[in-house]
């Protein structure tokens, strides 16, 4: 079973290499790349993730509010 990857980077070129590189990555299957905050969110709420790779520094929002929009809390 593959684990299930959402990427969220506001930088085109690096978003689309890091989605290069992790479908070469045995065990994992990239299901949705973004580029803005609200996309992001929406797929996720309608689709089950395994692992999320954020952007900190997102111009419609910062990646830890989007993982507490999606999680409700993040612990230390």
């Amino acid at each position: 079973m593959k684990l299930r990857c959402v990427l969220l980077d506001d930088q085109t070129m690096f978003l689309q290499m890091l989605v290069a590189m992790i479908r070469n990555v045995p065990g994992l299957e990239v299901i949705g790349s973004f580029e803005r905050v609200t996309p992001a969110l929406d797929f996720c709420q309608r689709n089950e993730t395994d692992l999320l790779i954020i952007d900190l520094q997102l111009p419609d929002g910062l990646g830890f509010r989007f993982f507490k929009q999606r999680f409700g809390r993040i612990e230390k």
